[in-house]
């Protein structure tokens, strides 16, 4: 039992010393990645949205999970928003579109010139108004922050 014992931790501290990371011989050597690391991309990353409105659908949107009231109080926002910006009427706007992806950071895919904003991934929606011929597309988070991005 003892030498199973014995032999049981050598085996495991030869297999924990070959996880390790070598020292090299001290001479200098470079542990630096091998890869450059980039700035991350302004890019969101796509999520799939079920059961959102088909184009040009004027409707609301059946509030059936707290996900999708979400997603709908924020398309009222940005017809709101939209509303206060131009002279356009509530009834004229159109619900485009509206796709879910995730945010790279803070500034949800809009930064402003020399704010600089937490990198931390944000999910939320891309919601594509129409109004008089135009699209306006707003990026939001889940929750209640919109920004109309001019792109």
């Amino acid at each position: 039992m003892k030498t199973r014992c014995i032999s049981l931790m050598i085996l495991f501290s030869l297999a924990l010393a070959s996880c390790g990371i070598s020292q090299g011989d001290g001479q200098g050597e470079d542990l630096a990645p091998s890869v450059p690391l980039e700035p991350p991309s302004q890019e969101p990353l796509s999520i799939p949205v079920p059961d959102l409105p088909s184009q040009g659908d004027n409707t609301a949107m059946p509030a059936t999970t707290p996900a999708a009231a979400s997603l709908q109080n924020l398309i009222e926002k940005a017809k709101q928003d939209l509303v206060q910006r131009s002279n356009i009427q509530i009834t004229q706007i159109n619900l485009i579109e509206t796709k879910a992806v995730v945010w790279r950071d803070a500034s949800l895919g809009c930064p402003k010139p020399g704010i600089d904003y937490i990198r931390v991934e944000t999910q939320g929606y891309i919601i594509s108004l129409g109004a008089g011929g135009k699209t306006y597309n707003y990026h939001t988070d889940q929750v209640k922050r919109i920004v109309l991005c001019d792109e």
